[in-house]
């Protein structure tokens, strides 16, 4: 998939290092969509990039003894430069004082090489959101922004790291930097990571963390707070709405998306597309939405007959990372390429402005323990040691580094394997100002919801928000009789009323616990889970995962935890047996 790969070459002859550079490179190149530049073999490194032809080229950016690979892009770059080029324009600049790294705004990772003074510095952005991995393998560096890369790697045997399955199990996804692997880690937010290729040590530096953000003095007025962050919204859409290249709105029912699609500068028609079962709020609610502006809306379904097509390929792409369960969205992937190269994404809206992870005045102001583990699905146990947490003043920073980075985010691989996404609600200057105010403004999304009404009040006033069924100008009395009726409408119907709307609409735009009891989707769990060939058995009790599995085929709602066992099953075959990868990377 798109991103950047390489190893410090150590005493490795030639042929070894070509052989292993077209290993690597085969095995994160998805077939048909993606095309590597290199290898290239200079001062001790061998290093390439893997691109799908949407962003600007020209791998790596060299400047004398020093070269960057980047993977990503930096919104406040010069427009006559590259990204790669312009990290290394600021790098040359700042020599290695990492603080200039602090005032980019971007969603990157890099490999920053200087055969001068033989290092290799791998860097991630502030919040760690673009993927690259790494790790020492025979005393040599390796990274790679797909995980499977490392099979590619001289040296290089894998071997799951069993601490692993309690977190994936709970949480449904991993924390901190763990991957499924032994010895290979998820870089670091904000970090620099330092290997001496003549010594073989490593260095770490963190360039950038949550307490660098300074908390408004005085009093702060919520409609002020609420149109600066509409500001900064909208420069940062604009920012990532620039035209060298089709950009266009994964548009759903819900507030996120809908504030992205307003925002993109101009009257030029914004291709839209939606994805859902037929009949779901979300699908008309959209629809709505789509007609308030010039647009091309294209609507894909997602029934019990097609919601399982290339899922089990996509665990590859997806680091075997992300619930097999909560890939909906390819089935789109034929719809996404004829209308647009980069996706507008609305993550982190509701998490950033709308305050998802406040829990009331008791998790204001301070790192909550308790109320992480609950958001976490586990017990203070499960966070391990969070002593560095303690001194911050908001829980929120833990939960997007654990919870929005380790699990939202990885969501969004898949797609970058035949398109760019960019994501407004990270933008540098949004995150500092929204995090500079207190907690109380954001709680039950008071901030939020003044930023829509005052920044874009046509696409709010009147539409109602798919997943309560009213729009966010009601008051709570209102809404609280409506959510009452609502309730006896699923009991009674198995469907729901919504604001604007005619009639009775199905709630939820899949239905993946029905669908796991029809084929195709039937058969194919239970040959993966009941396979006396399975593999997940020696790492986790067969007996309670054919339990689950059983218990679910009589009724019960077990679809998130099968999925998650049948997420693993699938990455272990992937790793150990090359099955359900596409034939380019079982080369």
């Amino acid at each position: 998939m798109p991103g950047i790969a390489g190893f410090t070459t150590g005493r490795l002859d030639g042929d070894e290092v070509r052989r292993a550079a077209q290993r690597l490179a085969a095995l994160i190149t998805r077939p048909g969509l993606n095309r590597p530049e290199g290898p290239v073999v200079e001062g001790g490194v061998a290093a390439l990039q893997v691109h799908n032809g949407i962003l600007a080229g020209r791998y790596p950016a060299h400047s004398g003894s020093r070269s960057v690979w980047l993977d990503g892009e930096l919104y406040d770059r010069r427009p006559e430069r590259t990204d790669a080029e312009e990290l290394l324009a600021r790098w040359v600049e700042a020599g290695d004082d990492w603080g200039f790294l602090a005032g980019l705004d971007g969603v990157y990772a890099a490999a920053l090489v200087d055969d001068e003074a033989q290092r290799v510095h791998l860097v991630g952005d502030r919040l760690g959101m673009r993927v690259l991995y790494w790790g020492v393998v025979d005393g040599r560096l390796g990274w790679s922004s797909q995980l499977g890369g490392f099979l590619g790697l001289p040296g290089f045997s894998p071997q799951i790291d069993r601490d692993a399955l309690p977190e994936f199990f709970t949480a449904g996804h991993l924390l901190g930097e763990r991957t499924w692997f032994r010895g290979v880690q998820l870089m670091a937010p904000g970090t620099v990571l330092t290997f001496d290729l003549r010594r073989g040590d490593l260095a770490r530096h963190r360039y950038w963390w949550w307490d660098h953000i300074r908390p408004q003095q005085g009093r702060v007025d919520l409609q002020e707070a609420a149109r600066e962050a509409g500001r900064l919204l909208q420069a940062s859409v604009v920012a990532r709405s620039r035209p060298d290249a089709r950009v266009g709105v994964s548009l759903s029912g819900g507030l996120d998306s809908r504030a992205l699609f307003a925002a993109i500068p101009g009257d030029r028609a914004v291709p839209a597309l939606t994805f859902g079962q037929p009949g779901c709020v979300d699908v008309r609610v959209a629809a709505r939405v789509a007609g308030l502006r010039p647009r091309e809306h294209v609507v894909v379904p997602i029934t019990a007959r097609n919601w399982l097509a290339d899922r089990a390929e996509a665990v590859w792409w997806t680091d075997g990372l992300f619930n097999f369960m909560s890939l909906h969205g390819i089935e789109a992937t034929a719809a996404y390429r004829r209308l647009f190269d980069i996706s507008l994404d609305g993550f982190g809206g509701d998490l950033i402005l709308g305050g998802m992870y406040l829990n009331g005045a008791t998790t204001f102001g301070r790192f909550d323990a308790a109320h992480a583990a609950v958001k976490l699905r586990g017990g203070p146990e499960l966070l391990g040691d969070t002593t560095s947490w303690e001194g911050l003043d908001k829980t929120d920073y833990f939960l997007v580094e654990q919870h929005a980075r380790r699990l939202n985010n990885v969501g969004t691989r898949y797609l970058q394997t035949y398109m760019e996404d960019r994501k407004p609600f990270l933008a540098r200057d949004l995150i500092e100002f929204v995090y500079s105010l207190p907690d109380e403004m954001r709680v039950k999304g008071r901030l939020y919801r003044a930023l829509l009404l005052a920044t874009f009040p046509r696409y709010y006033r009147s539409i109602a928000w798919a997943s309560t069924g009213y729009p966010i100008t009601w008051p709570f009395g209102v809404r609280r009789a409506w959510r009452e009726l609502r309730s006896l409408e699923a009991r009674l119907f198995s469907r729901v009323g919504t604001v604007g709307l005619w009639g009775l609409d199905l709630r939820d735009y899949t239905d993946y616990p029905a669908w796991l009891r029809q084929e195709p989707g039937r058969g194919f769990v239970t040959a993966m889970l009941e396979s006396p060939d399975a593999l997940y058995p020696q790492y986790t009790a067969r007996d309670e995962v054919v339990r689950l599995w059983r218990a679910h085929l009589d009724g019960a709602d077990n679809s998130r935890e099968v999925g998650l066992r049948l997420t693993f099953e699938l990455w272990l075959q992937q790793v150990f047996n090359a099955r359900f990868r596409e034939e380019g990377t079982r080369a």
